[in-house]
């Protein structure tokens, strides 16, 4: 195969793992390709043809040119206290196409309720939240409610996070926490991006 064929199998393949990319073993493994090398050089040709952007120092560190920027973000179990986030909750990191100027504020977690079709959210998505920022009324948002993660609605008028069918729950600090503003979802989020470490 020539070096022009592999570059577009890399590239094609880039393309088909949708907003997040995969690190150059994952391209190697999936294409059958048995040197990092090979897909180094088919990158860094795609880079001069503007087609890709290498960050320098990430791990995922392909981005398609005019494609917003990613950051890599912890992963959580679902019932996890985000609010004063418990370490050993953690259960990875993810890479997601989030642009902040303050990515230590941002995590992720798989939606574990069901309910929440009319925001557009469905069990088992790929939520991140944003724990630095202050919600706007009738945001999407995440809370710590009985040191389980929920999502719902913020009500600003009454401080509560509205779960389902009108439950509202206060956000007291004690029974339920704010834990962040949720700023991505996918639906199409598969366990190959999840990272072990950083």
């Amino acid at each position: 195969m020539s070096a022009a064929d592999t570059k577009e199998r890399v590239f094609d393949y880039i393309i088909q793992q949708g907003p997040v990319t995969p690190s150059v073993r994952e391209i190697c493994k999936a294409l059958d390709i048995k040197s990092t090398s090979t897909v180094f050089r088919a990158l860094h040709a795609l880079e001069q043809e503007k087609r890709v952007v290498l960050q320098q120092g990430k791990r995922r560190n392909i981005v398609l040119a005019g494609s917003r920027p990613s950051v890599s973000v912890p992963l959580f179990a679902p019932t996890a206290t985000i609010g004063s986030v418990k370490t050993q909750e953690q259960v990875g990191w993810v890479t997601v196409p989030v642009s902040t100027t303050r990515p230590q504020d941002l995590f992720a977690f798989t939606l574990q309720q069901e309910g929440l079709q009319k925001d557009g959210l469905l069990f088992g998505d790929l939520l991140v939240a944003d724990k630095g920022v202050s919600p706007l009324p009738n945001a999407v948002i995440c809370a710590s409610v009985n040191d389980l993660l929920v999502v719902g609605r913020y009500q600003e008028r009454d401080n509560c996070i509205l779960l389902g069918s009108n439950r509202a729950v206060a956000l007291d600090g004690e029974r339920a926490a704010y834990s962040g503003v949720i700023v991505f979802s996918s639906r199409n989020y598969n366990n190959q991006y999840v990272e072990g470490d950083r």
